[in-house]
Formats: structure tokens, C-alpha cells, sequence
């Protein structure tokens, strides 16, 4: 156990100095989007104090899901306020995906640098994270907060696997911070538990990702992802229970 508090303090202290020695490179870029950044700070959460859910979608291929999952989620939970923060989205693509009464946040730095800094501006009560769980520092502060934390379309990716290997305490901590894993698949699933996470807290229901491109110019039948979503959406009320009761007007 105290070697596994010992790799999280080491990631906490490797992401503090990457961000510094990296801020030349942030510092230019707020400069050069400086509208971005203004946007950021100047983004306000609504004044009658909506229960937030924030959604993190980590990869541009994960975008047509999270639209169809946001959109079932947005009729489930109608007195919460929806803030997404997208990697690799541009803020254009991000809000004519997700419509016009979620809060798009586009944080100066990557998240993992200033998750303690968003954390306690929106103060969410639950935390929605697309494919990519390996956030430390994010799922440690939202859970300090209270705030559930649920993936959707997860998977082990190379990165993951790496970092399995370098710091596996930090790792089995992170997945097990988790209260909800949706895994895509029956595969990802048991990669997943290899790592550490709670069995109990694992599903399967992948959503199918699908491209940009074929969701503009080839429209499918959707049905099977919309009742995936529904179920979903259901299976993360009933294994949170209070925690999304609360969400509800």
C-alpha cells in the first residue's frame, strides 16, 4: 500500500514538473488563442445552481458516440448543466455536436495539469470520461470532491499498458477510483479487471464510435446504440443509486 502511495506521489510530482517545463510551450499557445483562454476563465455555470456533469471525451473518434449518449443523457437528467471539454476537438466541431445548452470548456493546459483548477471551478457531481481512463490526477481530484466517476467506451490502450508496467500501483489506484467502468467490449472488460478494477464495477456496452465522415454523409439505423445508451444510462443510476438520484430535478 505504501509503495502504491509512493507512485502516486511520484506521478503528482513528474505531472507538476512536466507542466513546468512545459509552460514556455503553454503560455505561447494561451498567447496565440488568447480568445480560447478568455473564453475559459470567463465561462460561467448557470446562476440557479445546476447539478453539473462534466464529460471529457478524449479522442475526436469518440465524438458521434458521446453526441448520441449526451443527448440521451440531456433528456434523463433535465435540470443538470452539461460542461464537455474535448481532446483534439476543435470548439466549432465540439458545439455542433453536443447543441447549444452545454457549457464547452477548453482549458489551457491539458487536463491532467489543471484538473484541481476545473474540479473546483464546476464542481461536478458526476464525472462522464470517453475511452481514455488514464487520468490520475482528474479521477483523484473528482473523487475528493464527491464527485462519481464513470467511463464509457473504455479500453486498455498501449499507453496504459506502458504506464501498467512502470507504476502499477498507480494504475491498480486509478481503475479502482472508478465507479462505474462501461467497457466496449467483452475484451476490454477483462483487461480492465487484470488491472485492479472492482470486478462488481465493470459493464459491457460498447457504443459504436463511428466516424465523422459516416455519420455526416452515410446516416445508419441507430436503434441498437440508442436502446446500448438507454441501458447504459440505466445501469449507471442503478449501481450509483444516490449518486444520480441527486441529479435528478
Amino acid at each position: 500500500m505504501a509503495g502504491r502511495k509512493i507512485e502516486c506521489f511520484c506521478y503528482r510530482a513528474f505531472s507538476a514538473l512536466v507542466g513546468l517545463i512545459l509552460s514556455p510551450v503553454f503560455i505561447l499557445r494561451m498567447i496565440i488563442n488568447f480568445r480560447t483562454v478568455e473564453t475559459f476563465f470567463q465561462s460561467g455555470l448557470s446562476s440557479d445552481n445546476k447539478p453539473v456533469i462534466w464529460a471529457y471525451i478524449a479522442s475526436k473518434r469518440q465524438l458521434p458516440a458521446a453526441r448520441r449518449f449526451i443527448r440521451e443523457l440531456s433528456a434523463s437528467y433535465p435540470g443538470c448543466q452539461l460542461v464537455i471539454t474535448a481532446k483534439g476537438i476543435n470548439t466549432d466541431s465540439l458545439r455542433g455536436a453536443v447543441g447549444q445548452n452545454s457549457i464547452i470548456m477548453t482549458p489551457p493546459y491539458p487536463v491532467e495539469f489543471c484538473s484541481k483548477a476545473i474540479v473546483s471551478k464546476i464542481k461536478p457531481r458526476l464525472l462522464l470520461i470517453f475511452e481514455d481512463w488514464l487520468l490520475p490526477n482528474t479521477v483523484r481530484d473528482c473523487g475528493d470532491l464527491g464527485c462519481k466517476v464513470v467511463l464509457i467506451n473504455g479500453r486498455v490502450n498501449r499507453k496504459a499498458r506502458l504506464l501498467n508496467r512502470l507504476l502499477p500501483g498507480l494504475v491498480h489506484i486509478t481503475v479502482r477510483r472508478f465507479d462505474l467502468l462501461i467497457m466496449g467490449t467483452v475484451a476490454e472488460a477483462n483487461r480492465i479487471g487484470e488491472l485492479g478494477a472492482v470486478l462488481r464495477k465493470i459493464a459491457v456496452a460498447g457504443i459504436e464510435p463511428q466516424s465523422e465522415s459516416e455519420a455526416d454523409t452515410a446516416p445508419r439505423d441507430n436503434r441498437s446504440d440508442t436502446d446500448l445508451i438507454r441501458q447504459t444510462i440505466d445501469t449507471l443510476g442503478s449501481i450509483l443509486g444516490n449518486g444520480t438520484n441527486s441529479l435528478r430535478p
